[in-house]
């Protein structure tokens, strides 16, 4: 009984134990934002000071390294970076951040791992029917994610995939639905052309057919006085069909708040691309 209080007693002292607490002085290397401060330390019983030095110099390296993140910065473009008919070029001086371009390349590597990963379950006959991959594309998704907002509009072909990622999708919800599981982006039923997120109205199986469709997505944006676009894509393939130029035609006719872009890849399944059509700029529009 008593050896029990006596050790209860020194349990007590050891929790009424105050906790030290140290000071440091830490001055930036920057002369113009050289400034010296306090900063209360908890030392903890049993923590050497050094580790709570090292946790708050890292800690104080990583927001300066946010900082430097965030700061802008300009990036002179080629002047032969666009070529334009009827139409003044974009700025070839943009200004951008540290970490919106580290945004950009893990975008862009995430859809080229998931691509290879489709590659390999495809080759595996894990996926069946048609799997229709964007390797080497992942730029395109990336960037226009990048340039429009959440509120626009996208539709695109049946290479789909990077787009539906960049619009929401998770790569577990779209190698899902590759899978036909439950779990996809389309609860399994849509496969690898027919995927869906908000404001992204998928891929289509049809060549050529999304390019109507995302006139008609432009055209509601326009009747119901939204201030925004639609970005349509198509592929070398679908630069052939006779409803790309009707939906092209109307664009213009009703002045549309639509983009379209041509995924040029040079090359029509596999044949040249330049084999199957005359020419390969399109003026008759003004578009």
């Amino acid at each position: 009984m008593f050896s029990r209080l006596i050790r209860a007693r020194g349990v007590a002292q050891v929790g009424r134990q105050p906790s030290t607490q140290l000071f440091r002085r830490s001055v930036t290397t920057d002369a113009a934002s050289a400034h010296a401060e306090d900063i209360p330390v908890v030392r903890l019983p049993g923590l050497p000071i050094e580790r709570i030095y090292a946790g708050r110099k890292s800690a104080n390296h990583s927001f300066a390294r946010l900082q430097e993140d965030d700061k802008p910065f300009s990036v002179k473009l080629s002047d032969e970076s666009f070529e334009t008919y009827e139409l003044d070029p974009p700025p070839y001086t943009l200004k951008t951040t540290k970490k919106e371009l580290k945004q950009m390349y893990y975008d862009m590597v995430s859809i080229r791992r998931m691509e290879m990963a489709a590659d390999r379950l495809y080759k595996e006959k894990k996926i069946r029917g048609f799997c229709h991959l964007s390797t080497g594309q992942e730029a395109v998704a990336t960037g226009i994610e990048h340039a429009i907002t959440p509120d626009d509009k996208l539709i695109t072909a049946y290479r789909c995939h990077g787009f539906a990622m960049m619009r929401g999708g998770t790569v577990r919800s779209i190698i899902g639905e590759l899978l036909g599981r439950r779990e996809g982006i389309a609860y399994g039923k849509g496969g690898s052309m027919h995927m869906f997120a908000k404001n992204f109205f998928g891929g289509n199986g049809i060549v050529g057919a999304q390019v109507p469709v995302g006139a008609g997505l432009a055209f509601a944006q326009q009747y119901n006085g939204e201030a925004n676009t639609t970005v349509c894509l198509y592929g070398d393939g679908a630069s052939n069909q006779g409803q790309v130029f009707e939906a092209f035609n109307m664009a213009k006719l009703w002045n549309l708040p639509v983009m379209f872009g041509c995924e040029s890849t040079f090359q029509i399944v596999f044949y040249p691309f330049f084999s199957m059509l005359c020419c390969g700029r399109i003026n008759t529009f003004d578009l």
